[in-house]
């Protein structure tokens, strides 16, 4: 079981990462429709102060994730619940939107299935 936790985190800091990457490429988009003229400089930097919020926080969880035992762990299952809880805990901590959660849900089952069948 160690070496599928272990696999899992590992993937999931990953995917984790390329979440942060997209979220970043949100922030540029907002810019773009700043200099655009599509958005006023007031609406661009409330937005960017959300995604920068929300992009602490994915570093916040990605960095918490050193500290997990994998050796605590029955199951991916378990592990999985406890992510959950933990990214929970943490966003409402940095008052980050649930949306944000809703997304890393959909990793953690994604890289899940993905671990269960390799």
């Amino acid at each position: 079981m160690k070496e599928k936790v272990n696999k899992f985190l590992n993937i999931l800091k990953i995917e984790l990462i390329d979440l942060e990457d997209d979220i970043t490429t949100l922030e540029d988009l907002y810019k773009q429709r700043e200099k655009n003229h599509e958005i006023t400089n007031y609406v661009l930097l409330e937005n960017i102060t959300v995604i920068q919020r929300e992009i602490r926080a994915i570093q916040r969880l990605v960095d918490g994730m050193d500290d997990i035992v994998p050796e605590s762990y029955s199951s991916l299952d378990d592990l999985v619940l406890d992510l959950e809880d933990r990214f929970k805990k943490q966003l409402v901590n940095c008052q980050v939107p649930n949306m944000v959660f809703d997304l890393l849900k959909r990793k953690l089952q994604k890289v899940k299935e993905y671990v269960r069948t390799v």
